[in-house]
């Protein structure tokens, strides 16, 4: 008993008691046995065997239970067994511990060395990037990003991110958000779109924003990808300069090609003039009252002298190199003031430029002056290849087509070549035997700078028919 209660490990403790009570009982009716044969001490006999049948019934009922589990209670050998079995499970257990821990280890290192890399190449790539959370929160800030806006990481991640914008974008930029959350309609997502970004110092730059979403960690972020477009600005801001420049230049060379035809047409208003004046002075010193005869030489003069400076006025204006304006530009006045002008600079004096005015309440937003260049070229052009045939026809006209107004200039001439049909509006390729090739280049510009379009095609009884479509203003758009 004493055993049974130091060794709490061991299995049936009931059953030690129980063998216990019982050896006790037994070994009592022994003792009482040899004590009989010299005292009758035979009902304490009978009581101890009384007492050792009831301790064994329960001792036999409890083996009978037990016995099942005490056959499957391991034998020394197989516990040994299962002791090396167990120590060589700990060892194979350690080891396993062992080349995990390597193995974390490793990866660990590889996912240092590829986030080493990643950032590298995100501190390379000429395009920022930004990252936030669906609050607007900037949870990460490239060195690109750091470089472009004048702050550091650790003085923007945490704050929103309209602080890089203007108050124009950052006062809807949490609701474009929230918006899309609740709606999930891509309007930005996925899009690439010109904006304006403010760097630390306050000044406003214009960017390429593209922005994509991801999830992470079940938390849904935006990386917004950034370009800086300042260079690209400026340079497209230069290449209007340049164009504008190149366009100017083109004039004074035609100015140039036109300066005898100018000459000739200014020379007959001025000697008109001077013709008139002669005979006025003859009117002032005949005899008799000359004052109706002198007030109409006078105000023939006047009208001549008008004329030439109408002429000198468009020519002033053509080769004018001022800023570019946009206005409401009727297009019959458009085409007559351009044949007008063409009229002077044609050397054939036989031919005249036949203006037919189809829409004449058409109109469109334009720049007058380059309009009338593009228009002087076209008729110019035309009339140098109707020079050599025996009828010539040069023609203009505008009509409407729906929202759209179409510019036709029309001529009889021997038309262009297949090979250079394809290449007309390409700088440097002229149908002319001196020709630069620069004026139907110059002319595609800015055609295309009034979103518009220009082409050539056959005329079908003989020669070209270059037409313009420019988009028709109403007279409720005027700017």
């Amino acid at each position: 008993m004493y055993f049974a209660s130091k060794r709490q490990d061991l299995p049936f403790p009931g059953v030690f008691g129980l063998f216990a009570a019982f050896i006790m009982a037994c070994g009592t009716t022994h003792l009482l046995g040899a004590v009989t044969l010299w005292q009758p001490l035979y009902w304490v006999d009978g009581a101890v065997k009384g007492a050792t049948a009831l301790v064994s019934v329960p001792t036999a009922v409890a083996l009978w239970y037990l016995l099942p589990r005490a056959l499957a209670l391991p034998s020394p050998a197989q516990l040994e067994t299962a002791n090396r079995n167990l120590l060589r499970e700990i060892e194979e257990h350690r080891k396993t511990e062992l080349q995990l821990r390597e193995a974390n280890l490793l990866l660990d290192e590889r996912v240092r060395a590829r986030t080493a890399l990643l950032q590298s190449i995100l501190d390379t790539v000429p395009d920022a990037m930004v990252v936030i959370d669906a609050s607007g929160i900037i949870e990460s800030f490239s060195s690109t990003a750091e470089r472009l806006f004048g702050y550091g990481a650790d003085e923007v991640c945490g704050r929103n991110v309209a602080m890089l914008m203007p108050p124009s974008y950052s006062e809807e930029h949490d609701r474009y958000i929230e918006r899309y959350i609740r709606t999930r309609e891509r309007r930005i997502i996925g899009n690439v779109r010109e904006v304006s970004g403010q760097r630390r110092d306050g000044t406003v730059f214009p960017m390429e924003l593209s922005i994509g979403e991801v999830l992470h960690a079940d938390r849904q972020l935006f990386t917004g990808f950034i370009r800086d477009l300042s260079e690209r600005r400026r340079a497209n801001d230069r290449l209007q300069e340049l164009q504008t420049e190149l366009i100017h230049v083109s004039r004074l060379s035609e100015m140039g090609q036109m300066a005898t035809m100018v000459a000739h047409e200014l020379n007959q208003p001025l000697t008109a003039i001077t013709n008139y004046m002669n005979g006025g002075v003859r009117l002032l010193e005949s005899e008799g009252d000359p004052r109706a005869r002198l007030r109409e030489a006078m105000e023939r003069s006047a009208a001549q002298a008008l004329r030439a400076g109408r002429i000198i006025k468009r020519l002033r204006d053509f080769v004018s190199r001022g800023e570019i304006e946009r206005r409401f530009e009727p297009v019959s006045a458009l085409i007559a003031e351009a044949a007008e002008l063409a009229s002077l600079g044609i050397r054939q004096k036989d031919l005249l430029i036949e203006v037919d005015h189809v829409a004449p309440d058409a109109a469109i937003l334009a720049d007058r002056i380059q309009l009338q260049q593009v228009l002087f070229n076209l008729l110019r052009n035309a009339a140098e290849a109707v020079a050599e045939q025996e009828q010539r026809s040069v023609a203009i006209n505008a009509r409407l087509d729906g929202s759209d107004v179409v510019i036709s200039v029309i001529d009889n001439g021997p038309g262009i070549s297949p090979e250079v049909q394809d290449r007309l509006f390409q700088p440097f390729v002229s149908t002319k035997e001196n020709g630069m090739g620069v004026g139907l280049s110059i002319c595609q510009a800015i055609i295309v700078a009034h979103d518009g379009r220009i082409w050539a095609e056959a005329n079908p009884a003989g020669g070209t028919i270059f037409r313009i479509v420019l988009p028709r203003v109403q007279d409720t758009e005027k700017t």
